[in-house]
């Protein structure tokens, strides 16, 4: 027996990776910790530069260290420079966990970095929170997006079953699970691959007998435009949280070419226009890149637009990074202090939008579930938006309560309770 300490970085698809083998270890008699470990489990993200180097400084600091994750080529050639002793287990692997670590306990250097299609629905898992089910409904992607590094490590779309994801569901909803969180790289990209679609799935999840709620992850914005008609209806049942993460990752035409991303920015706006239309208390969450190779200054003007005009209450803002291994990494890149510069500026103009916004709450009275412990002795809830909300008192995980917002800052909802 070990004992293992899971660190993880990057998505909610990555959580649940980690969530996977933990559940693997345990099921095999292995110690999971939160210090003094006999291995380091380092779950990476390499979506970009800084996940990459953060990752890297926990490989550098333990002596007995397994890599997994999303782990691209380049980021993979830096790890022996880091931690020449460092086994390596790709996401593609992470069944053989277990037996990586009784490897690694004999004192040996391991190396799992196969590229291949397994299903992981059905993983016995040890969930980080009891109140949320994480579930991978496939892995991989349609496209080939030009800045992506995600894509070289996951590879092409492959759906998992559906039968085994709402199986997954129900068993989750049984144990005393609140909320259902569906995730991978592109959800709207189910099925595809498989004679279904993500509507269907969707369908089939909301119709689960249960006190729970479903949220949606980033979904491309070409899917949801498809089925946009689908998608409200469905959006608009009590067990699904108003929250919509469509990446439109810029304001231009242009850029999006460049990015080989597969729709304009008018299906964009028609998207959010439609959905605000027919759920008015939707919550909007895009992604921006800033500074894209060849990115102008009226493309940038566009983009800051953009906010202007659709308001989204999330944004995940990224200046651009050159990922070795992407086609956008040959392209001529921009001056560093420009994408700095850019991405300064719309970060105080999401700031200023977000403020606004959120003072639309204040006086509102709603319920909540108590789903985190958040800083300074408070407690985070969400509400049917999925907006976080922060609450003093003397609370625990999974308290239902009916409050009234107070105040609010550019990320969250402060509440009193009633």
């Amino acid at each position: 027996m070990a004992r293992i300490r899971i660190i993880n970085f990057g998505c909610s698809s990555n959580l649940a990776e980690s969530e996977m083998m933990a559940g693997l270890l345990k099921s095999s008699n292995h110690e999971l910790v939160d210090n003094e470990e006999d291995i380091a489990i380092v779950n990476a993200c390499s979506v970009k530069g800084p996940s990459v180097r953060k990752w890297l400084k926990e490989v550098e600091k333990n002596k007995n260290v397994i890599v997994t994750g999303c782990i691209t080529p380049s980021s993979m050639n830096s790890i022996p420079e880091t931690n020449a002793r460092a086994s390596i287990v790709s996401t593609h692997n992470i069944k053989q966990i277990a037996d990586v670590v009784e490897l690694v306990m004999e004192g040996n250097q391991v190396e799992l970095t196969e590229l291949k299609k397994d299903n992981k629905v059905t993983l016995p898992k040890v969930r980080r929170n009891p109140l949320i089910e994480i579930i991978p409904v496939c892995n991989g992607c349609q496209f080939n997006c030009t800045y992506c590094a995600t894509k070289l490590v996951k590879g092409d779309l492959y759906s998992y079953p559906p039968e085994e994801i709402i199986a997954r569901a129900k068993k989750s909803i049984e144990d005393g699970c609140k909320q259902i969180w569906i995730t991978s790289q592109d959800t709207g990209a189910y099925g595809l691959d498989i004679n279904t679609n993500f509507p269907e799935l969707l369908r089939q999840l909301l119709s689960l007998e249960g006190d729970f709620k479903v949220r949606v992850g980033m979904t491309n914005p070409n899917h949801v435009y498809r089925d946009m008609k689908k998608l409200i209806e469905l959006y608009k049942h009590p067990n699904m949280f108003k929250f919509l993460h469509i990446p439109v990752q810029s304001g231009s035409d242009k850029v999006l070419k460049d990015m080989k991303r597969p729709y304009n920015i008018n299906q964009y706006y028609s998207v959010v226009e439609n959905f605000r239309r027919e759920i008015p208390e939707i919550t909007i969450a895009t992604d921006i890149i800033v500074g894209f190779p060849g990115e102008t200054e009226e493309d940038f003007s566009q983009s800051m637009e953009l906010l202007r005009k659709t308001k989204p209450e999330v944004l995940n803002l990224s200046k651009y990074w050159k990922m070795e291994g992407t086609k956008a990494a040959k392209m001529e890149q921009l001056p560093g202090e420009l994408r700095t510069s850019r991405t300064t500026r719309m970060f105080a103009l999401f700031n200023s939008l977000a403020l606004e916004t959120n003072r639309k709450w204040i006086g509102k009275e709603f319920s909540i579930t108590i789903d985190d412990i958040g800083k300074n002795d408070t407690f985070v809830g969400r509400n049917d938006s999925y907006r976080p909300v922060i609450i003093n008192g003397n609370h625990k995980i999974g308290d239902n309560l009916k409050v009234r917002i107070t105040n609010v800052t550019n990320w969250d909802l402060r509440a009193t309770c009633l």
